[in-house]
Protein backbone atom coordinates (compact mmCIF):
# COMPACT_ATOMS: atom_id res chain seq x y z
CA UNK A 1 0.00 0.00 0.00
CA UNK A 2 2.74 2.32 0.70
CA UNK A 3 4.37 1.44 -2.34
CA UNK A 4 1.46 2.39 -4.29
CA UNK A 5 1.06 5.65 -2.49
CA UNK A 6 4.18 6.92 -3.63
CA UNK A 7 3.63 5.76 -6.94
CA UNK A 8 0.13 7.23 -7.58
CA UNK A 9 0.81 10.46 -5.48
CA UNK A 10 2.39 12.57 -8.48
CA UNK A 11 -0.45 12.36 -10.47
CA UNK A 12 -3.33 13.18 -8.45
CA UNK A 13 -1.65 15.60 -6.72
CA UNK A 14 -1.92 18.03 -9.51
CA UNK A 15 -5.35 17.61 -10.12
CA UNK A 16 -6.52 17.95 -7.26
CA UNK A 17 -4.39 21.34 -6.98
CA UNK A 18 -6.01 22.10 -10.08
CA UNK A 19 -9.83 21.72 -9.09
CA UNK A 20 -9.71 23.30 -5.56
CA UNK A 21 -6.55 25.61 -5.76
CA UNK A 22 -3.89 26.55 -3.71
CA UNK A 23 -4.63 25.79 0.08
CA UNK A 24 -3.18 28.69 1.37
CA UNK A 25 -4.10 29.88 5.18
CA UNK A 26 -5.85 32.93 3.85
CA UNK A 27 -7.99 30.81 2.25
CA UNK A 28 -9.53 28.31 4.33
CA UNK A 29 -12.59 28.70 6.50
CA UNK A 30 -12.00 29.12 10.10
CA UNK A 31 -13.41 26.16 12.77
CA UNK A 32 -16.11 27.75 14.66
CA UNK A 33 -17.65 25.51 17.71
CA UNK A 34 -20.95 26.46 19.42
CA UNK A 35 -22.30 24.79 22.59
CA UNK A 36 -26.08 25.93 23.26
CA UNK A 37 -27.26 24.32 26.76
CA UNK A 38 -30.68 21.91 25.78
CA UNK A 39 -33.46 20.80 28.44
CA UNK A 40 -33.98 17.19 28.01
CA UNK A 41 -37.79 15.62 27.45
CA UNK A 42 -39.26 12.66 27.25
CA UNK A 43 -40.35 12.69 23.65
CA UNK A 44 -43.94 11.59 23.24
CA UNK A 45 -44.78 8.21 20.55
CA UNK A 46 -46.34 9.03 17.43
CA UNK A 47 -49.48 8.35 16.57
CA UNK A 48 -49.07 5.36 14.50
CA UNK A 49 -46.70 3.64 17.60
CA UNK A 50 -49.32 4.36 19.71
CA UNK A 51 -52.37 2.81 18.35
CA UNK A 52 -50.07 -0.26 17.71
CA UNK A 53 -48.97 -0.11 20.91
CA UNK A 54 -52.62 0.30 22.77
CA UNK A 55 -53.61 -2.26 20.09
CA UNK A 56 -51.92 -5.54 22.22
CA UNK A 57 -51.64 -3.67 25.55
CA UNK A 58 -53.89 -1.61 26.65
CA UNK A 59 -56.22 -2.69 29.61
CA UNK A 60 -60.05 -2.85 28.69
CA UNK A 61 -61.86 0.12 30.02
CA UNK A 62 -63.33 -0.52 33.45
CA UNK A 63 -66.04 0.81 35.41
CA UNK A 64 -65.21 3.51 38.55
CA UNK A 65 -66.89 0.83 40.60
CA UNK A 66 -65.76 -2.68 40.03
CA UNK A 67 -65.18 -3.32 43.22
CA UNK A 68 -68.41 -3.61 43.68
CA UNK A 69 -69.65 -5.78 40.56
CA UNK A 70 -66.97 -8.62 40.03
CA UNK A 71 -63.90 -10.07 41.45
CA UNK A 72 -61.19 -8.34 43.26
CA UNK A 73 -57.45 -8.14 42.30
CA UNK A 74 -55.42 -11.46 43.75
CA UNK A 75 -53.98 -9.28 46.81
CA UNK A 76 -57.73 -8.79 48.01
CA UNK A 77 -59.15 -12.10 47.85
CA UNK A 78 -60.97 -13.88 51.12
CA UNK A 79 -58.23 -16.65 51.06
CA UNK A 80 -55.28 -14.56 51.55
CA UNK A 81 -54.78 -16.71 54.42
CA UNK A 82 -54.92 -20.05 52.99
CA UNK A 83 -53.31 -19.93 49.95
CA UNK A 84 -50.31 -22.82 49.78
CA UNK A 85 -53.21 -25.33 50.69
CA UNK A 86 -52.52 -28.35 48.67
CA UNK A 87 -55.67 -29.82 46.54
CA UNK A 88 -58.04 -32.27 47.05
CA UNK A 89 -56.70 -35.76 48.15
CA UNK A 90 -56.85 -38.29 45.37
CA UNK A 91 -56.50 -35.65 42.05
CA UNK A 92 -56.70 -37.52 38.88
CA UNK A 93 -53.59 -39.52 37.65
CA UNK A 94 -54.21 -38.98 34.43
CA UNK A 95 -55.24 -35.81 33.31
CA UNK A 96 -58.15 -35.07 30.42
CA UNK A 97 -57.14 -34.70 26.83
CA UNK A 98 -57.80 -31.37 27.13
CA UNK A 99 -55.24 -30.33 29.90
CA UNK A 100 -52.11 -30.53 27.41
CA UNK A 101 -53.23 -28.25 24.91
CA UNK A 102 -54.55 -25.46 27.43
CA UNK A 103 -51.32 -25.50 29.18
CA UNK A 104 -49.57 -25.03 26.14
CA UNK A 105 -52.41 -22.30 25.45
CA UNK A 106 -51.40 -20.29 28.68
CA UNK A 107 -48.08 -20.32 28.29
CA UNK A 108 -48.25 -19.10 24.71
CA UNK A 109 -50.58 -16.53 26.38
CA UNK A 110 -47.93 -15.58 29.14
CA UNK A 111 -44.97 -15.31 27.11
CA UNK A 112 -47.24 -12.45 24.28
CA UNK A 113 -47.85 -10.64 27.32
CA UNK A 114 -44.42 -10.50 28.72
CA UNK A 115 -43.23 -9.68 25.46
CA UNK A 116 -45.17 -6.51 24.86
CA UNK A 117 -44.97 -5.76 28.65
CA UNK A 118 -41.68 -3.81 27.52
CA UNK A 119 -42.55 -1.28 25.08
CA UNK A 120 -46.59 -1.06 25.91
CA UNK A 121 -47.81 2.06 27.28
CA UNK A 122 -50.61 2.13 29.95
CA UNK A 123 -53.50 2.85 28.90
CA UNK A 124 -55.86 5.88 30.70
CA UNK A 125 -59.06 4.01 32.11
CA UNK A 126 -61.97 5.12 30.40
CA UNK A 127 -64.43 6.12 33.16
CA UNK A 128 -68.40 5.83 33.01
CA UNK A 129 -70.16 9.34 32.54
CA UNK A 130 -73.02 8.33 34.20
CA UNK A 131 -72.11 5.57 37.14
CA UNK A 132 -73.51 2.80 37.66
CA UNK A 133 -76.30 2.61 40.28
CA UNK A 134 -75.38 0.68 43.63
CA UNK A 135 -76.48 -2.85 44.61
CA UNK A 136 -78.19 -4.02 46.76
CA UNK A 137 -75.79 -6.86 47.32
CA UNK A 138 -72.30 -5.38 46.99
CA UNK A 139 -69.71 -8.69 46.17
CA UNK A 140 -66.49 -8.37 48.10
CA UNK A 141 -64.27 -11.55 47.79
CA UNK A 142 -63.93 -14.92 45.63
CA UNK A 143 -62.22 -17.65 46.87
CA UNK A 144 -58.91 -19.35 45.35
CA UNK A 145 -59.74 -22.88 43.92
CA UNK A 146 -57.35 -24.27 46.94
CA UNK A 147 -59.08 -22.37 49.93
CA UNK A 148 -62.20 -23.23 48.21
CA UNK A 149 -61.39 -26.89 48.43
CA UNK A 150 -60.63 -26.98 52.31
CA UNK A 151 -64.14 -24.97 52.87
CA UNK A 152 -66.26 -27.65 50.65
CA UNK A 153 -64.42 -30.76 52.02
CA UNK A 154 -65.55 -29.47 55.56
CA UNK A 155 -68.84 -28.28 54.68
CA UNK A 156 -69.32 -31.88 52.33
CA UNK A 157 -68.12 -33.53 56.16
CA UNK A 158 -70.45 -31.63 58.62
CA UNK A 159 -73.44 -32.67 55.91
CA UNK A 160 -72.47 -36.38 55.96
CA UNK A 161 -72.47 -35.79 60.05
CA UNK A 162 -75.95 -34.14 60.16
CA UNK A 163 -77.28 -37.29 57.99
CA UNK A 164 -75.52 -39.28 60.84
CA UNK A 165 -77.69 -37.22 63.81
CA UNK A 166 -80.94 -37.54 61.76
CA UNK A 167 -81.20 -34.24 62.62
CA UNK A 168 -82.52 -31.30 59.74
CA UNK A 169 -80.24 -28.15 60.67
CA UNK A 170 -77.00 -28.28 62.11
CA UNK A 171 -75.00 -24.96 63.43
CA UNK A 172 -71.52 -25.38 62.86
CA UNK A 173 -67.98 -22.81 63.91
CA UNK A 174 -65.11 -23.45 62.77
CA UNK A 175 -61.21 -21.82 62.12
CA UNK A 176 -59.13 -22.48 58.96
CA UNK A 177 -56.18 -21.22 58.72
CA UNK A 178 -56.89 -18.41 61.11
CA UNK A 179 -59.80 -17.40 59.83
CA UNK A 180 -63.34 -18.03 61.93
CA UNK A 181 -66.21 -19.67 60.22
CA UNK A 182 -70.09 -19.96 60.69
CA UNK A 183 -72.58 -22.00 58.79
CA UNK A 184 -76.03 -22.87 59.17
CA UNK A 185 -76.67 -26.33 57.53
CA UNK A 186 -80.66 -27.21 56.69
CA UNK A 187 -81.70 -30.55 55.14
CA UNK A 188 -84.43 -30.61 52.54
CA UNK A 189 -85.28 -34.55 52.60
CA UNK A 190 -87.15 -35.14 48.97
CA UNK A 191 -91.07 -35.26 49.09
CA UNK A 192 -91.86 -38.32 48.17
CA UNK A 193 -89.61 -41.55 46.92
CA UNK A 194 -88.46 -40.15 43.55
CA UNK A 195 -87.15 -36.92 44.95
CA UNK A 196 -83.36 -36.20 45.37
CA UNK A 197 -82.12 -34.96 49.40
CA UNK A 198 -80.52 -31.70 49.55
CA UNK A 199 -78.27 -29.70 52.16
CA UNK A 200 -78.63 -25.76 52.01
CA UNK A 201 -75.48 -23.94 53.75
CA UNK A 202 -75.33 -20.33 54.86
CA UNK A 203 -71.67 -19.70 55.59
CA UNK A 204 -70.33 -16.35 57.43
CA UNK A 205 -67.27 -14.95 58.39
CA UNK A 206 -65.13 -11.54 58.74
CA UNK A 207 -62.95 -9.11 56.26
CA UNK A 208 -61.60 -6.15 57.23
CA UNK A 209 -63.85 -5.87 60.44
CA UNK A 210 -67.14 -6.07 58.25
CA UNK A 211 -69.36 -9.41 58.23
CA UNK A 212 -69.75 -11.35 54.93
CA UNK A 213 -71.83 -14.14 53.54
CA UNK A 214 -72.40 -16.76 51.02
CA UNK A 215 -74.51 -19.81 50.22
CA UNK A 216 -74.56 -22.77 48.41
CA UNK A 217 -76.31 -26.39 48.11
CA UNK A 218 -75.77 -29.74 48.13
CA UNK A 219 -76.94 -32.68 46.97
CA UNK A 220 -77.34 -36.48 48.27
CA UNK A 221 -76.08 -39.05 45.74
CA UNK A 222 -78.06 -41.56 45.54
CA UNK A 223 -76.82 -44.91 43.25
CA UNK A 224 -78.52 -43.92 40.54
CA UNK A 225 -76.26 -41.02 39.91
CA UNK A 226 -73.96 -43.54 38.88
CA UNK A 227 -73.60 -45.17 35.46
CA UNK A 228 -71.60 -48.27 37.33
CA UNK A 229 -70.94 -48.79 40.85
CA UNK A 230 -68.89 -52.07 42.28
CA UNK A 231 -68.26 -52.76 45.86
CA UNK A 232 -65.75 -56.47 45.33
CA UNK A 233 -64.35 -56.88 41.87
CA UNK A 234 -64.61 -59.81 40.58
CA UNK A 235 -61.09 -61.02 39.99
CA UNK A 236 -61.83 -63.25 37.02
CA UNK A 237 -63.41 -59.93 35.43
CA UNK A 238 -61.59 -58.11 33.52
CA UNK A 239 -63.08 -54.18 31.42
CA UNK A 240 -62.67 -55.13 28.08
CA UNK A 241 -65.04 -55.08 25.06
CA UNK A 242 -67.05 -52.92 27.47
CA UNK A 243 -68.38 -49.03 27.35
CA UNK A 244 -69.30 -47.35 30.45
CA UNK A 245 -70.70 -43.67 29.58
CA UNK A 246 -71.28 -41.95 32.93
CA UNK A 247 -69.52 -41.89 36.28
CA UNK A 248 -67.76 -44.49 37.42
CA UNK A 249 -66.78 -45.94 40.87
CA UNK A 250 -65.58 -48.85 42.30
CA UNK A 251 -64.11 -49.51 46.11
CA UNK A 252 -61.89 -52.36 45.58
CA UNK A 253 -58.98 -52.76 42.60
CA UNK A 254 -60.67 -52.44 38.63
CA UNK A 255 -59.17 -55.14 36.28
CA UNK A 256 -59.10 -54.57 32.50
CA UNK A 257 -57.19 -55.85 29.67
CA UNK A 258 -56.42 -54.58 25.82
CA UNK A 259 -55.15 -55.54 22.77
CA UNK A 260 -54.68 -53.48 19.17
CA UNK A 261 -58.37 -54.50 18.26
CA UNK A 262 -60.91 -53.80 21.39
CA UNK A 263 -59.89 -52.02 24.50
CA UNK A 264 -62.69 -50.35 27.44
CA UNK A 265 -63.71 -47.23 27.24
CA UNK A 266 -65.00 -45.20 30.04
CA UNK A 267 -66.03 -41.88 29.28
CA UNK A 268 -67.08 -40.21 32.40
CA UNK A 269 -65.11 -39.68 35.44
CA UNK A 270 -63.63 -42.84 37.08
CA UNK A 271 -63.43 -42.91 40.90
CA UNK A 272 -61.44 -46.28 42.68
CA UNK A 273 -60.79 -46.60 46.47
CA UNK A 274 -57.68 -48.89 45.36
CA UNK A 275 -56.48 -48.61 41.68
CA UNK A 276 -56.19 -49.70 38.36
CA UNK A 277 -54.82 -53.26 37.57
CA UNK A 278 -54.05 -54.43 34.02
CA UNK A 279 -53.96 -57.87 33.61
CA UNK A 280 -52.93 -58.36 30.41
CA UNK A 281 -51.93 -56.14 27.23
CA UNK A 282 -51.38 -57.15 24.08
CA UNK A 283 -50.28 -53.78 21.83
CA UNK A 284 -50.27 -50.42 23.82
CA UNK A 285 -53.36 -48.25 24.09
CA UNK A 286 -53.39 -44.89 26.23
CA UNK A 287 -54.70 -44.57 29.49
CA UNK A 288 -56.74 -41.29 28.16
CA UNK A 289 -58.71 -43.56 25.46
CA UNK A 290 -59.36 -45.46 28.23
CA UNK A 291 -60.22 -42.99 31.16
CA UNK A 292 -61.65 -40.30 28.77
CA UNK A 293 -63.28 -38.62 31.45
CA UNK A 294 -60.55 -38.88 34.05
CA UNK A 295 -59.33 -40.88 36.49
CA UNK A 296 -59.07 -40.45 40.59
CA UNK A 297 -57.70 -43.23 42.80
CA UNK A 298 -57.53 -43.74 46.24
CA UNK A 299 -60.98 -42.27 46.82
CA UNK A 300 -63.38 -43.02 49.40
CA UNK A 301 -65.28 -45.96 49.44
CA UNK A 302 -68.93 -46.21 49.05
CA UNK A 303 -70.70 -48.67 51.40
CA UNK A 304 -73.88 -50.64 50.24
CA UNK A 305 -76.64 -50.57 52.16
CA UNK A 306 -79.36 -53.50 53.27
CA UNK A 307 -82.90 -52.05 51.42
CA UNK A 308 -85.24 -54.12 52.77
CA UNK A 309 -88.23 -51.41 51.88
CA UNK A 310 -89.91 -52.05 54.89
CA UNK A 311 -93.58 -51.30 53.85
CA UNK A 312 -94.82 -51.55 57.78
CA UNK A 313 -92.21 -49.11 58.97
CA UNK A 314 -92.77 -46.33 56.76
CA UNK A 315 -89.85 -46.82 54.47
CA UNK A 316 -92.35 -45.99 51.54
CA UNK A 317 -94.06 -42.79 51.02
CA UNK A 318 -97.40 -42.84 52.17
CA UNK A 319 -99.24 -41.41 48.70
CA UNK A 320 -97.60 -44.66 47.00
CA UNK A 321 -99.22 -47.74 45.21
CA UNK A 322 -97.53 -50.97 47.14
CA UNK A 323 -98.23 -54.13 45.64
CA UNK A 324 -97.30 -57.23 47.22
CA UNK A 325 -96.09 -60.60 46.01
CA UNK A 326 -95.81 -63.20 48.19
CA UNK A 327 -94.37 -66.12 46.20
CA UNK A 328 -92.26 -66.72 43.03
CA UNK A 329 -93.86 -64.65 40.26
CA UNK A 330 -93.73 -63.71 36.73
CA UNK A 331 -94.29 -60.05 35.90
CA UNK A 332 -94.60 -58.78 32.08
CA UNK A 333 -95.23 -54.75 31.61
CA UNK A 334 -97.34 -53.43 28.71
CA UNK A 335 -97.19 -50.28 26.86
CA UNK A 336 -100.49 -49.38 27.92
CA UNK A 337 -99.47 -48.82 31.72
CA UNK A 338 -100.81 -52.53 33.00
CA UNK A 339 -98.86 -55.70 34.17
CA UNK A 340 -99.25 -59.09 34.45
CA UNK A 341 -98.49 -61.26 37.17
CA UNK A 342 -98.19 -64.69 37.22
CA UNK A 343 -97.52 -67.20 40.48
CA UNK A 344 -95.17 -69.92 39.11
CA UNK A 345 -96.24 -72.11 41.49
CA UNK A 346 -99.82 -71.88 41.25
CA UNK A 347 -100.02 -70.28 37.58
CA UNK A 348 -102.66 -68.13 38.84
CA UNK A 349 -102.93 -64.55 37.09
CA UNK A 350 -103.51 -61.22 37.65
CA UNK A 351 -103.30 -58.09 35.76
CA UNK A 352 -103.06 -54.52 37.43
CA UNK A 353 -102.15 -51.23 36.17
CA UNK A 354 -99.59 -48.52 37.52
CA UNK A 355 -100.68 -45.44 39.08
CA UNK A 356 -100.12 -42.75 36.59
CA UNK A 357 -99.94 -40.04 39.39
CA UNK A 358 -97.74 -41.53 42.02
CA UNK A 359 -95.35 -44.34 41.96
CA UNK A 360 -95.83 -48.02 42.20
CA UNK A 361 -94.10 -50.56 44.28
CA UNK A 362 -93.85 -54.35 43.59
CA UNK A 363 -91.83 -55.66 46.31
CA UNK A 364 -91.56 -59.44 46.71
CA UNK A 365 -92.28 -61.14 50.22
CA UNK A 366 -89.73 -62.63 52.18
CA UNK A 367 -87.60 -65.31 49.69
CA UNK A 368 -89.77 -64.69 46.85
CA UNK A 369 -87.86 -64.75 42.79
CA UNK A 370 -89.19 -62.17 40.85
CA UNK A 371 -89.14 -62.55 36.70
CA UNK A 372 -89.55 -59.55 34.70
CA UNK A 373 -89.64 -58.12 31.28
CA UNK A 374 -91.80 -56.29 28.76
CA UNK A 375 -92.78 -52.30 27.75
CA UNK A 376 -92.91 -49.80 31.46
CA UNK A 377 -95.56 -47.18 31.35
CA UNK A 378 -95.19 -45.62 34.08
CA UNK A 379 -93.04 -44.60 37.70
CA UNK A 380 -92.39 -48.36 39.49
CA UNK A 381 -89.78 -50.16 41.49
CA UNK A 382 -89.52 -53.56 42.03
CA UNK A 383 -87.57 -55.36 44.99
CA UNK A 384 -87.02 -58.89 46.11
CA UNK A 385 -84.76 -59.86 48.98
CA UNK A 386 -83.39 -62.41 47.18
CA UNK A 387 -83.81 -62.24 43.63
CA UNK A 388 -84.75 -60.47 40.47
CA UNK A 389 -84.36 -62.39 37.11
CA UNK A 390 -84.46 -60.54 33.60
CA UNK A 391 -86.17 -62.49 31.21
CA UNK A 392 -86.20 -60.37 28.37
CA UNK A 393 -85.49 -56.82 26.90
CA UNK A 394 -87.15 -54.38 29.68
CA UNK A 395 -87.51 -51.17 28.13
CA UNK A 396 -89.78 -48.17 28.44
CA UNK A 397 -92.39 -47.85 26.14
CA UNK A 398 -91.71 -44.73 24.42
CA UNK A 399 -88.23 -45.07 24.35
CA UNK A 400 -85.15 -44.10 26.17
CA UNK A 401 -84.13 -40.49 27.11
CA UNK A 402 -86.46 -37.72 25.79
CA UNK A 403 -89.22 -39.62 24.40
CA UNK A 404 -89.64 -42.46 27.69
CA UNK A 405 -90.15 -39.10 30.06
CA UNK A 406 -93.08 -40.37 31.77
CA UNK A 407 -91.68 -43.87 32.94
CA UNK A 408 -88.93 -44.40 35.68
CA UNK A 409 -88.16 -48.13 36.57
CA UNK A 410 -85.70 -48.90 39.29
CA UNK A 411 -85.07 -53.31 40.06
CA UNK A 412 -83.69 -53.33 42.97
CA UNK A 413 -82.51 -56.48 45.63
CA UNK A 414 -80.55 -57.63 48.84
CA UNK A 415 -79.95 -60.78 46.98
CA UNK A 416 -79.35 -61.15 42.80
CA UNK A 417 -80.33 -59.19 39.80
CA UNK A 418 -79.39 -61.83 37.10
CA UNK A 419 -80.12 -62.18 33.18
CA UNK A 420 -81.81 -65.30 32.32
CA UNK A 421 -80.06 -68.17 29.97
CA UNK A 422 -79.78 -67.09 26.39
CA UNK A 423 -82.46 -70.46 25.86
CA UNK A 424 -85.08 -68.10 27.96
CA UNK A 425 -84.32 -64.24 26.63
CA UNK A 426 -83.47 -65.09 22.94
CA UNK A 427 -80.58 -64.88 20.58
CA UNK A 428 -79.09 -61.09 19.63
CA UNK A 429 -78.87 -58.14 21.86
CA UNK A 430 -80.60 -57.80 25.11
CA UNK A 431 -81.71 -54.01 26.66
CA UNK A 432 -82.76 -53.10 29.96
CA UNK A 433 -83.73 -49.72 30.69
CA UNK A 434 -83.63 -49.43 34.52
CA UNK A 435 -81.46 -48.10 37.40
CA UNK A 436 -80.15 -51.72 38.67
CA UNK A 437 -79.23 -52.13 42.74
CA UNK A 438 -78.02 -55.81 43.29
CA UNK A 439 -76.44 -55.44 46.87
CA UNK A 440 -74.64 -59.19 46.21
CA UNK A 441 -74.38 -59.78 42.50
CA UNK A 442 -75.27 -59.00 38.99
CA UNK A 443 -74.92 -62.22 37.12
CA UNK A 444 -75.14 -62.57 33.21
CA UNK A 445 -76.53 -66.60 33.58
CA UNK A 446 -74.34 -69.08 31.00
CA UNK A 447 -71.90 -66.56 29.49
CA UNK A 448 -70.22 -68.81 27.97
CA UNK A 449 -72.79 -68.83 25.59
CA UNK A 450 -71.87 -67.87 21.59
CA UNK A 451 -71.59 -64.36 21.03
CA UNK A 452 -71.24 -62.14 19.71
CA UNK A 453 -74.01 -59.49 21.11
CA UNK A 454 -74.60 -56.57 23.35
CA UNK A 455 -75.84 -56.05 26.73
CA UNK A 456 -76.94 -52.55 26.91
CA UNK A 457 -77.76 -51.05 30.13
CA UNK A 458 -79.46 -47.76 30.01
CA UNK A 459 -79.84 -46.04 33.23
CA UNK A 460 -77.33 -47.32 35.83
CA UNK A 461 -75.69 -50.29 37.68
CA UNK A 462 -74.58 -50.65 41.26
CA UNK A 463 -73.70 -54.15 42.92
CA UNK A 464 -71.93 -55.81 45.18
CA UNK A 465 -70.11 -57.47 42.27
CA UNK A 466 -70.47 -58.19 38.63
CA UNK A 467 -69.82 -61.59 37.24
CA UNK A 468 -68.57 -61.73 33.64
CA UNK A 469 -70.68 -61.23 30.39
CA UNK A 470 -68.41 -62.72 27.57
CA UNK A 471 -68.16 -64.12 25.74
CA UNK A 472 -72.12 -63.75 25.85
CA UNK A 473 -72.28 -60.12 25.75
CA UNK A 474 -70.22 -57.13 25.51
CA UNK A 475 -71.55 -54.77 27.46
CA UNK A 476 -72.58 -51.02 27.25
CA UNK A 477 -73.98 -48.92 30.20
CA UNK A 478 -75.36 -45.56 29.10
CA UNK A 479 -76.48 -43.15 32.04
CA UNK A 480 -80.06 -41.96 32.02
CA UNK A 481 -79.44 -38.58 32.70
CA UNK A 482 -83.04 -37.97 34.04
CA UNK A 483 -81.32 -39.54 37.05
CA UNK A 484 -79.46 -36.63 37.97
CA UNK A 485 -82.21 -34.74 39.36
CA UNK A 486 -84.86 -37.90 40.16
CA UNK A 487 -84.71 -41.55 40.84
CA UNK A 488 -87.33 -44.14 40.78
CA UNK A 489 -89.01 -44.88 43.45
CA UNK A 490 -87.36 -45.35 46.99
CA UNK A 491 -84.19 -46.27 45.04
CA UNK A 492 -81.18 -46.57 47.65
CA UNK A 493 -79.34 -43.43 48.59
CA UNK A 494 -75.30 -43.53 49.66
CA UNK A 495 -74.09 -41.43 52.29
CA UNK A 496 -72.42 -39.27 50.16
CA UNK A 497 -72.94 -35.27 49.63
CA UNK A 498 -71.06 -33.16 46.82
CA UNK A 499 -71.63 -29.34 45.87
CA UNK A 500 -74.87 -29.00 43.51
CA UNK A 501 -74.54 -25.30 42.78
CA UNK A 502 -72.15 -21.83 44.45
CA UNK A 503 -70.76 -19.52 42.64
CA UNK A 504 -68.00 -19.10 45.03
CA UNK A 505 -68.88 -15.47 45.64
CA UNK A 506 -68.83 -13.67 49.09
CA UNK A 507 -71.16 -10.59 49.45
CA UNK A 508 -71.43 -8.10 52.68
CA UNK A 509 -73.81 -9.65 55.19
CA UNK A 510 -77.09 -8.24 55.44
CA UNK A 511 -78.04 -6.13 58.96
CA UNK A 512 -79.60 -8.01 61.78
CA UNK A 513 -82.87 -6.71 62.34
CA UNK A 514 -83.94 -5.73 65.51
Amino acid sequence: MLVSLILHAPVFLPAGAFRRGPLTQAEAPPLQVRIEPQVVQEAAPSEQGLSRTAEFAAPSPQPADTAEQGELPPEEELDDDMRGEPPLAGASDFPTPGDAGASLDSTIAEAASDAVSDTAMPAEPVLEKDPLPPTTEMLVATLAPSAQAVLTRRLVRAAHELLDSSALQAHLAFNEHHRSFEAVLTRRPPADGTGIERVTVEIMTERGGEPIQTSMQMKRLTFSHFTQLVDRWDEAVQLHDDEIIGRFHSNSDIHLTYDPRVAPRLLGKVTTARGILVDEEKGWRSRREIFAGGLETRSARISLPKVSLPVAHGGVAPNADVHLVQSNALIVFHANGEYDCLELASGSEARRRLASDRPTYIIGGPDSELHVRGAVNGIVTVYSPERIVVQGDLTYAGGSGNAGADAYLGLVSDGNVEVDRAEITGPGDLEIHAAVYARKRFIVRNASARGPATLLIYGSLTAGTVSRTEPRFATRIEFDPRFEHARPPGFPQTDRYEIETWDGRWRLAEAPRE
